[in-house]
């Protein structure tokens, strides 16, 4: 049976895919421009890094979360808090692999509305610094899917740092990306909508994904992000998904544009998912562990054993921190994480922003 999410042509991790298309000479892609990096077209194994080899960047990694029980998705209306604990336990296992490939850039989690400390406390322990940052005002035009995406605009206003590298809480990190400290920002990776029919190029629906990104905080751009909220809070509609992606995708007028493998999807017809023979590792640096394809079995297949048991290991153990905590809290079936709580469990955990 043909892959139901291969409908477009096969790419390499490598590819820089609005260079390569040239989407900016389509009048039907309303996104920034893109300049290609140096780290286009060249393999993890050849990547040449943006900066000095060994060098260490005034850089942070930012994980940015805001948990609002009334804004939980459909299907945590009637458990929201059992939302929460799937969210920490992706950020665990997104810290763990940050640690498993030697980061020596610090990692910071911002975090917005509703807090638990005894779960925050957990990720601190693992060397995670925890900010607090107050909950962004929702546009009009906001999909109540993606609310909780706009919690990342706050990654603008890191000062003290030249760069900030923001991971999705479903981000997984297979190689070390400390090299992202120098390059060029901002930074992203250009993706196809996912389930997009592939039949033209113009035709295609494109994202600025913010999965990964590579910023430049300051004060200057964080407060013109601020006026740009306030001024688009009103329309009704507006391109893009909804989400904070929306919003980048009009405060950028060009960007750098970072290789597929650094926002990678289980579903991408990339060839080079297993170990290559010879090479340190397999070419993804990021895999974007996005919700449709979480579990979807025909990646085993794709990445190969050795990639496929390196993830759920890392589920596995971040899971566990939990299980360390309450046995019962987090259960498996089929190798899924399942939610195995009640609500009266939580009740006097609830911590207010500022606490802590």
């Amino acid at each position: 049976m043909p892959d139901p999410f291969e409908r477009c042509a096969p790419f390499q991790p490598s590819s820089c895919l609005c260079s390569e298309l040239r989407l900016n000479t389509s009048s039907k892609v309303p996104l920034p421009a893109c300049r290609p990096t140096v780290a286009c077209g060249r393999a993890a194994s050849k990547r040449s890094v943006f900066g000095a080899a060994g060098a260490a960047g005034n850089a942070t990694i930012a994980i940015l979360y805001g948990f609002q029980r009334e804004r939980t998705r459909n299907s945590f209306t009637r458990a929201p808090l059992a939302s929460y604990l799937k969210d920490m336990t992706l950020i665990m296992r997104l810290v763990l692999s940050l640690r498993a490939v030697d980061t020596a850039l610090p990692i910071q989690l911002l975090v917005s509305g509703e807090r638990h400390r005894r779960f925050e406390a957990r990720l601190a322990a693992r060397g995670v610094k925890i900010r607090g940052v107050s909950s962004p005002a929702l546009p009009r035009w906001a999909n109540a899917w993606h609310s909780g995406s706009f919690s990342k605009l706050a990654a603008l206003g890191l000062l003290g740092y030249d760069r900030v590298i923001v991971l999705d809480v479903d981000c997984v990190v297979l190689r070390n990306i400390d090299h992202l400290a120098f390059a060029p920002a901002p930074g992203f990776v250009y993706r196809r909508k996912l389930r997009e029919k592939c039949t033209s190029r113009a035709g295609l629906k494109w994202e600025l994904s913010s999965g990964v990104m590579v910023l430049q905080p300051g004060a200057t751009e964080s407060n013109r992000m601020l006026r740009l909220m306030r001024q688009r809070a009103e329309q009704r509609h507006i391109v893009g998904d909804g989400g904070d992606q929306s919003i980048w995708r009009i405060f950028w007028s060009r960007v750098f544009e970072l290789p597929a493998a650094y926002n990678a999807y289980k579903t991408d017809a990339v060839p080079s998912w297993r170990r290559v023979k010879g090479a340190e590792s397999h070419d993804i640096f990021v895999l974007h562990d996005i919700w449709p394809v979480r579990w979807w079995a025909g990646w085993r297949a794709k990445a190969g054993a050795e990639l496929f048991d390196q993830l759920r290991s890392l589920s596995r153990q971040a899971a566990g921190e939990w299980n360390m905590m309450e046995p019962r809290r987090v259960c498996y079936r089929k190798d899924v994480i399942n939610v195995c709580e009640f609500e009266d469990q939580w009740q006097g955990e609830g911590m207010a922003m500022g606490e802590g």
